[in-house]
């Protein structure tokens, strides 16, 4: 922003005491959440209003969408679906229609992560034909994301769950572009043999566990969280200087499975 543009600002207009209420709603509903203390079925909404932050689900609702500038903000909804939202339908292809998400169990209540590249998600998924038809695609297993193992829609729609979650895909021919059917790559699958090419395909995908990865010491090391900490209070804290910690761990060769 160019710096004339600050100028123009009439801070005399400003009303401090109308952000220091926002803080401390905010702070108010962060110790709710923590503490567990939240309505089974509150809504994002609800909680925005909660923390003084009202205006809608709209680009508005967070503060006139200062914050949410340059953000889609389809791809965000779809992204955060909670148990208010089971049987509703939405876009995941950017608006085109070509692939859409119906949620049919909301993911875990305390998570918020979707999957990223490295992170490994364990899938449970069946695909048909659109209309009725048999299964003719299903797969159960681990999967490392932003691997190519997925499919592109399959790997765009997982990217759409949180741990926990079940939902129905659609999938018509343009979300596949030009694609095999099938919906994971491996050896010995199922065949798709015989389906027509413009056929829309229909999925049931469940996101069973989810395993983040994170790349640390400058790719020498990766860090896979196996257990999530259970949340409440004091659950985001690090351990500080002079901290007692109970740990124990292993080491392994990953070639070999052997233990050192």
């Amino acid at each position: 922003m160019p710096l004339d543009n600050f100028s123009k600002v009439d801070f005399s207009k400003i009303d401090p005491s109308e952000y220091e209420e926002e803080g401390a709603a905010a702070k108010a509903m962060q110790e709710r959440m923590l503490d567990g203390d939240l309505p089974e079925h509150m809504g994002m909404e609800e909680m925005m209003a909660g923390m003084g932050m009202g205006g809608g689900m709209g680009m508005g609702g967070m503060g006139g969408g200062a914050g949410l500038e340059g953000r889609d903000w389809d791809e965000y909804r779809v992204a955060s679906m909670e148990p208010g939202d089971v049987g509703l339908t939405l876009d995941c292809s950017g608006g085109k229609g070509a692939l859409t998400k119906t949620l049919r169990r909301a993911g875990a209540r305390d998570d918020f992560e979707n999957p990223s590249d490295r992170w490994e998600a364990v899938l449970r998924l069946s695909g048909a034909v659109a209309g009725g038809g048999a299964p003719f695609d299903s797969f159960e297993g681990c999967v490392t994301m932003g691997e190519g193992r997925l499919s592109a829609w399959l790997d765009k729609a997982v990217r759409t769950m949180k741990r926990g979650e079940a939902s129905a895909f659609t999938v018509l021919p343009a979300a596949r572009d030009g694609e095999a059917l099938l919906s994971v790559r491996r050896e010995g699958g199922p065949s798709a043999e015989g389906l027509p090419a413009e056929a829309v395909l229909e999925y049931e995908v469940e996101l069973r566990e989810l395993r983040e990865v994170q790349v640390l010491c400058d790719g020498l090391l990766l860090q896979k969280t196996l257990v999530r900490a259970p949340k409440g209070p004091g659950s985001w804290e690090l351990p500080g200087e002079r901290a007692e910690v109970r740990c124990s761990w292993r080491g392994e060769v990953e070639a070999t499975g052997f233990v050192f």
